[in-house]
């Protein structure tokens, strides 16, 4: 795996505001943020195929979670500023 960035920080970047301004890596949104993150999970062999049955355990997990993605989806209001959503898990 490979990633490759770079920095504009020229007089031809038009979106650039200061080019005598040193840039740095940083959180700031004024910072450069650029990185590489590589997240993975083991995992282990099922035998699933394309096209054929999936294992029961499977079908039943992944229509647990739907169903809870589902339920949840009507708890977020936008409209209002009640963050209490997100500590639901926590009760």
């Amino acid at each position: 795996m490979h990633m490759s960035w770079w920095f504009d920080n020229s007089e031809g970047n038009r979106y650039n505001p200061d080019p005598t301004q040193d840039v740095v890596y940083g959180p700031a949104t004024t910072d450069e943020m650029a990185n590489a993150r590589i997240y993975y999970a083991p995992t282990t062999k099922r035998g699933i195929v394309v096209g054929k049955d999936m294992p029961q355990d499977v079908l039943e997990t992944a229509r647990a979670a739907e169903a809870l993605r589902r339920e949840r989806a009507d708890l977020l209001d936008q409209s209002q500023d009640d963050f209490s959503w997100l500590t639901e898990d926590s009760q």
